[in-house]
Formats: structure tokens, sequence, C-alpha cells
């Protein structure tokens, strides 16, 4: 059990930087490992991340949390690490010892179980605490998003605000565990629809288990919004890009396999060109022919780029963020690196030849036109050194034909 003066403490911290915030404003984060009949027993704290079945759950759910702790002597005890939350974690007295050891290195202001009487009574005394759970509880998102899923919403929310356009489809192509389609999903609530691919079983299962639990999905967006205006994902796929460029459904050899390698779903058919195998994979596994944006972060398949533009539609976007190496040309042009101070120009991985160079937007721009008969347009341009000072070439394409 917690001393009074810590229960009292948390509260405070709850009171001052979580009550009444806007999500994204909060400097906190609640994460609930408590059981069903437990969480159910003492009520839960509004927007808090509920994960019912405790610390197994957990496992598969880490990506979700902030990034690990950054703090260093003498600074303010919330927001110290890269995403500004820090976390109070409530969980059954029984696991208590086993979430502290999972959750050493994160931010954690306090651990709350059963036991701490004087935490609940106040807790629901200054109204933290819903005796029964609602439905339309969203559960805050802790973790942040990619530099290109910032632009990209900042972009088009002022373009959206200029003109009436109808709501946004975006294919994020190596969606990974699905931060960026959810992050996208919540701060929007203009009707996005969002789908996003990953070759490797476990991902897109963790990426599938996101959406379901941070309510989501389109079926969620109907039944709250019946109007259909709330931002939802629709489909995360299993699927890897093929040698020439084209993408393929895979599935396990053996049904209920939970192997990450799967095998194609059906063979490719040689007479047909990359572009009529993308579209049938488009028609066949995705809920819509073309998108309004394709989005990339951290994954450049060249072969699958050169034949992008024929899941894109005229005034759509193809959205690129990899890491690159800073040319001469680069430092020259002005405003192009963000925070240039930062930025780490020697580093060794991904190699050279794996990464998105200057060269290659030129090579894409003549690339497209010649193979796709389309034209294309750089309306953003910028190098933004990632968390570790990396180097990364975010570039966002409209085509105009």
């Amino acid at each position: 059990m917690n001393s009074s003066e810590h229960q009292d403490e948390l509260i405070d911290i709850l009171s001052n930087d979580y009550i009444g915030k806007a999500s994204k404003n909060r400097r906190i984060g609640v994460l609930d490992l408590r059981k069903l009949d437990q969480s159910e027993h003492n009520g839960r704290i509004e927007s808090a991340l509920c994960i019912e079945d405790g610390l197994h759950g957990l496992k598969e759910r880490f990506s979700w949390l902030p990034p690990r702790n950054k703090k260093q002597d003498g600074q303010d005890r919330l927001g110290t690490n890269a995403s500004g939350k820090s976390l109070v974690v409530l969980c059954n007295v029984d696991e208590l010892q086993d979430v502290k050891v999972a959750l050493e290195g994160w931010d954690v202001a306090g651990f709350i179980t059963e036991n701490d009487t004087l935490f609940w009574k106040e807790a629901t005394k200054c109204g933290l605490v819903k005796i029964n759970a609602d439905n339309d509880d969203v559960p805050d998102l802790l973790f942040e998003p990619s530099q290109l899923a910032r632009i990209v919403v900042e972009k088009l929310e002022r373009s959206q605000e200029e003109c009436e356009t109808s709501p946004v489809t975006l294919l994020d192509l190596g969606c990974g565990a699905g931060r960026d389609l959810a992050w996208i999903a919540r701060n929007l609530s203009s009707g996005w629809r969002l789908s996003g691919i990953d070759n490797l079983h476990s991902i897109v299962r963790r990426a599938r288990l996101l959406v379901k639990d941070m309510k989501l999905g389109t079926e969620e967006s109907k039944d709250e919004y019946p109007s259909s205006t709330r931002s939802a994902i629709e489909s995360i796929v299993w699927a890897q890009v093929s040698s020439e460029g084209s993408l393929q459904a895979l599935k396990h050899t053996i049904e209920g396999s939970t192997a990450n390698h799967g095998i194609p779903v059906s063979s490719c058919n040689e007479d047909e060109s990359v572009a009529q195998r993308l579209s049938a994979f488009a028609s066949e596994h995705l809920p819509h022919r073309t998108f309004d944006i394709l989005f990339l972060v951290r994954f450049f398949p060249i072969a699958l780029l050169h034949h992008l533009p024929t899941l894109s539609h005229i005034g759509g976007w193809i959205a690129i963020s990899h890491f690159t190496t800073v040319t001469e040309a680069d430092e020259h042009a002005s405003g192009r690196i963000i925070n240039s101070e930062q930025v780490n120009r020697a580093y060794s991985g991904p190699p050279i030849g794996k990464r998105f160079e200057l060269e290659h937007i030129t090579e894409l721009l003549e690339n497209w036109k010649k193979v796709s008969n389309t034209e294309w347009s750089v309306t953003f341009h910028h190098i933004i050194p990632c968390e570790d000072g990396r180097p990364l070439r975010n570039v966002i394409f409209c085509r105009t034909k």
C-alpha cells in the first residue's frame, strides 16, 4: 500500500494535469491493468487505457506506451519523456511487483492497487472515477505519431479549410503496429477512412488489436456517430511487396499458425503488368481502388514506389518519410533542414543504398511520368532529425495529371 502522502500526491497530479484537459494537453496518462471484476468494484478512471488481462495483455501493447523515460536529475517529474506523458498505473496487488519490473525504464508517477483505499475515495470524490464504464469512454493515446503524420494532417486541415472536400482516404504502406493510423483517426473528426498494410503477421495482429481497443474501427464509428463523421480505420491487411513491385496478400500454410511470415494467397499472373496486379490487389483486398494519400514512414520499397501511382488519383498525395544522407545541395537549400544543429550526419544504419536520397525525388517524378503517364509536383520537402538525430527526408508529392 502507498503512504497516504503519496496517494494524496497522485490525486493532486491527476487533478491538475488530467481532469478537464484534452488528451493532447495532458502530461499524465492512466494505464489500467486490473482484472474486470476489480475495475468494476472500484470503478474506472475516465480515458484510461484499460488492459483487462493485466500483465499478459500488456506484453502485446508495449508499443502503445510513451517512449521510455529520458529523465535527467533535476527535471520536472511529469512529462519527461519524448511524448510528454508520465504514467499512473492501476493494477491488482498480486501483480504489483511483476508490473513494476515490466515497466522499469518508463516514467511512472505511481502504482495504485485495490488496497489504496484513500486514493479511490478521493478520486471518486473529485470526479476522476466512473463507477460504471461508459461505452463511449475513449482511451487516451499515450504515444506520439511520426513527423510525417503531423505534417500530412496539418497540410490537409489547411486545404480543407479553404474548400469543402469529401472524407479523405489514406493507405499506410508498412503501417507497423498502427500508431500513425490511430493518431490520425483520433485527432481528426472529418470522416477520414484509413487502411494499413504490413508484412509481419504479429505486427498486423497488434495493429488490429489497437484498432479494437481504441474503438477506432468503422463499426464503432457508425455506432457512436450515426452520421459517420468520425474518422475510422477500415482495414489492416497482411501483405508483402513482390520483387517486381506489386502487392501480394499473405496467408499461413497451416491454419491457426502464428508464424510471422506467410505465403502469397494467389500466384502472380505473368501476363499481367505490375499496374494490373496492383489494381487487382486493391479491388480484392482493400476498401478502395485508389486513395487520396499513400503514406510511407521509414519504409522505402523502391520497386513498389515506381508503380504506386496506380493506387492514386488526380489531386492525391504520395507522402514519404525515410532516412537520408544530407547532401551539399540540402545544406544550401534555404530552410530545407529543420533543427540542423540536432542532425547526426554521420550514422551507419540504414546503410547508404537503403536510404531515401535527394536524387530519388527526380527519379520518381520521371519514372511516374514515363511508366504511368502521370505528373506530380513536390509540395513539401524538409529534412528533420528523428529522436536519435538521424535525418529523415520528408517529401509530399501531389498528382497534377
